[in-house]
């Protein structure tokens, strides 16, 4: 089961990971598969990934959409807006956008999406 990990971490602690990982990969070592998408603040996760995000994500896991402009009329948005929000979402690697014959093709590619908040949160 492919899992996206979405947190909140202190930037010194993202730093570190980061490090760790950069290191592992220098001296040719495995580097852990973890799919996980880390924001520095609650603010900057809320201002990301917005309720209207939030609902694309929720619509694509619940349903399969042959182009685009099929999910926008699912969702009652506009076209335009969809489309920006989902080329956001795939730069983050929450959804991935294919070329189809008829358009593109969206999907989120993982069977769950899991927020993970520290114990303390500064809002």
């Amino acid at each position: 089961m492919r899992v996206l990990t979405i947190k909140v971490e202190e930037p010194k602690k993202v730093a570190r990971r980061l490090l760790k990982t950069l290191g592992r990969a220098t001296h040719g070592k495995p580097i852990e598969g973890e799919n996980t998408l880390t924001f520095t603040s609650v603010e900057k996760l809320f201002k990301t990934l917005t309720p209207a995000r939030w609902e694309i994500v929720k619509a694509l896991q619940t349903k399969e959409f042959q182009s685009i402009r099929e999910l926008a009329r699912y969702l009652k948005k506009d076209y335009a807006n969809v489309w920006r929000d989902l080329q956001i979402l795939n730069d983050l690697g929450i959804v991935e956008i294919e070329k189809t014959d008829k358009g593109h093709r969206v999907y989120v590619p993982y069977d769950r999406v899991v927020l993970e908040f520290p114990k303390t949160v500064e809002v």
